[in-house]
C-alpha cells in the first residue's frame, strides 16, 4: 500500500492510499477539507494530517474510519507496525514538540538541550524514533531518541546542522547533514557514527 497526497480537479490536496487494487481518497466525505497521508504500517493503518477550518490535526485513518490524534497545530508523519505513531504539535508555550501516540496516550517529547522546537519523522518497531530539532537560536541538529536514552544528538558533517527523516529496525537514522564547507550531504548514523554517503 503507498500513501500520500493529490490534488483534485478543484486544486485541493487530498490524502491518498493506493494499491493494485485502486486509489481511495481518504479525504473525502469528512469533515476536513485537505489532507496529506505520510505513513503507512504492515496493518494498512495511516497516519498523516487533515486540515479542517484552516488547521491542520494529526490523523490516524484505520479502515474506512479516520480520527484526530490530536488537536489543532498538530502534523502526524510516520507509524510503526505497533500503531505507534509521531509527528509535531504545537504546545502551550507556542513552539512545536515532538510527541509519541501509543495506545490513545500521547507523550511530550519536548526539546533538546538549550532548544526550541523539535519534530518526529520516523519512528521504528522498537519504539525508536528519528528526527531533528532546534539544538540553538541558529542550529538544528539530528537526533534519535528512545524511551531508555531521551534524545541523542547526532551531530553533523563537520557543518552547523543535520536533519534526521528515517530510522530502521536496527536503529541506524538517515537524513541529511552540513559538511564543513556548508553543503548538505545525504548520511546513515550507525551507532553514533555518521557516515557520508556524499552526492550525485
Amino acid at each position: 500500500l503507498a500513501v500520500g497526497g493529490a490534488t483534485t480537479p478543484f486544486g485541493y490536496t487530498h490524502a491518498f492510499s493506493s494499491s493494485a487494487s485502486g486509489t481511495t481518497d481518504l479525504t473525502l466525505n469528512t469533515s476536513a477539507s485537505e489532507g496529506m497521508a505520510a505513513g503507512v504500517n504492515s496493518t494498512n493503518q495511516i497516519v498523516g494530517t487533515q486540515f479542517i477550518n484552516g488547521q491542520a490535526f494529526a490523523a490516524l485513518w484505520s479502515g474506512e474510519s479516520v480520527q484526530d490524534i490530536l488537536g489543532a497545530g498538530s502534523y502526524g508523519t510516520a507509524i510503526n507496525d505497533s500503531g505507534q505513531a509521531v509527528g509535531m504539535f504545537t504546545a502551550s508555550d507556542g513552539y512545536g514538540h515532538a510527541f509519541l501516540a501509543a495506545n490513545g496516550a500521547i507523550t511530550d517529547l519536548g526539546m533538546l538541550a538549550g532548544g526550541t522546537w523539535t519534530g518526529a519523522y520516523a519512528i521504528n518497531n522498537a519504539g525508536q524514533i528519528a528526527g531533528y530539532g532546534r539544538a540553538s537560536a541558529t542550529t538544528f541538529s539530528a537526533f534519535l531518541w528512545s524511551s531508555q536514552t531521551g534524545y541523542v544528538v547526532l551531530g553533523t558533517l563537520g557543518g552547523s546542522n543535520s536533519y534526521g527523516m528515517a530510522i530502521n529496525d536496527q536503529g541506524q537514522v538517515s537524513g541529511s547533514a552540513q559538511t564543513g564547507s556548508g553543503y548538505l550531504h545525504a548520511f546513515v548514523d550507525s551507532g553514533g557514527t555518521m557516515h557520508d554517503l556524499g552526492t550525485l
